[in-house]
């Protein structure tokens, strides 16, 4: 499915082709040819600079340029390619339009082969043991947009799951449980955020429950001393996640597949939940969680709309401030006390 940006841009460009022929029309002249020729000129100057913009923008050194190659990348597919698909369905395209769909289909090329070298040689420093957490955090930040406005998908999320490698699954393969959320990766943002928040640190043991293909486990054990482990109940998610570890060599990453409401997690210290479950589902495993906080301390991140519902838990208690927000990672603490007291 095309972009809205690209449905935008074709509407553009068909509101473009009307004037013209109402033009043409006006001054009874015969409008195909005259919309054709003033509509070819328009798009190509403007497939030309969006070509130089990408080319312009792709030029940085490998890590600090992969988000601006990543943009340029996004560019190039909906001012470039999207525009030329369309317009070559309307009237075709001109000598000079398919010289510059060759010009940046190797553009294209350059920048995807840029970005495949920063991520193998990523990927080998990791499986080798070299990459510190703090180097690792740098990179990470050098990856993503200069000025992200709030927790959600850009650029170092790309890198990641090409960092992951390997065929991700597509969809779950097992008839899930009417109150699971379909997944989504949880963005790198919000578990960077997480691992801010909780101060996760070599004494932690962190278990996300619904864990998926595994990005939250991985990424924690790789920025942190933390052990990290992951809870995953479809197969097909849990082996794709098992994959990954093994390929970047992250001993302390481990998974364990099974239900959230009957898995073995007592020496969880710091949980973690994207909005895996909803309903009696997720009070099930809030009321498993609870289990764990009578005998000692815990503290549960979630993000995403799960939010809201786990700050109605009385024997949970959301730290700092104000209100809960479902675009915020939020951290709740489950003191014994609290939890006994509830």
């Amino acid at each position: 499915m095309e972009s809205p940006r690209a449905y935008a841009g074709h509407a553009h460009l068909t509101m473009a082709l009307h004037s013209t022929a109402a033009r043409a029309q006006s001054a009874n002249v015969r409008p195909r040819r005259c919309v054709a020729t003033t509509a070819a000129s328009s798009v190509t100057e403007q497939v030309r600079d969006a070509i130089d913009s990408a080319q312009r923008s792709g030029n940085g050194r490998e890590a600090a340029g992969f988000a601006a190659r990543a943009a340029a990348l996004e560019s190039l597919d909906v001012h470039v390619f999207d525009r030329l698909r369309f317009f070559e369905g309307l009237s075709g395209l001109s000598p000079e339009l398919r010289l510059l769909q060759r010009r940046g289909a190797g553009l294209r090329r350059r920048l995807e082969e840029t970005n495949e070298r920063f991520v193998r040689a990523l990927r080998r420093r990791i499986r080798e043991g070299r990459a510190a957490p703090a180097w690792l955090r740098r990179v990470l930040a050098e990856c993503s947009p200069s000025s992200p406005s709030r927790l959600g998908y850009d650029s170092v999320d790309l890198l990641v799951m090409r960092l992951l490698g390997g065929r991700a699954p597509s969809a779950a393969v097992a008839a899930p449980h009417p109150e699971m959320v379909p997944y989504q990766p949880t963005p790198v943002r919000a578990v960077l955020a997480m691992i801010d928040a909780a101060s996760l640190g070599a004494g932690d043991v962190l278990y996300d429950l619904g864990s998926g293909l595994g990005h939250v486990v991985i990424l924690a054990a790789l920025l942190s001393a933390a052990n990290a482990r992951g809870v995953e109940v479809e197969p097909s998610y849990d082996a794709y996640a098992r994959q990954c570890v093994r390929r970047l060599n992250v001993p302390r990453a481990s998974f364990v597949r099974g239900d959230a409401r009957e898995a073995d997690f007592d020496d969880g210290t710091l949980f973690f939940m994207y909005t895996p479950f909803r309903g009696e589902l997720l009070r099930q495993v809030l009321e498993r969680l609870r289990d764990v906080a009578t005998k000692r301390p815990l503290r549960l991140c979630t993000y995403g709309p799960c939010t809201h519902e786990v700050a109605l838990a009385r024997w949970l208690r959301l730290r700092g401030r104000r209100r809960p927000s479902d675009d915020e990672v939020a951290l709740f603490d489950g003191p014994v006390a609290l939890a006994r007291g509830a």
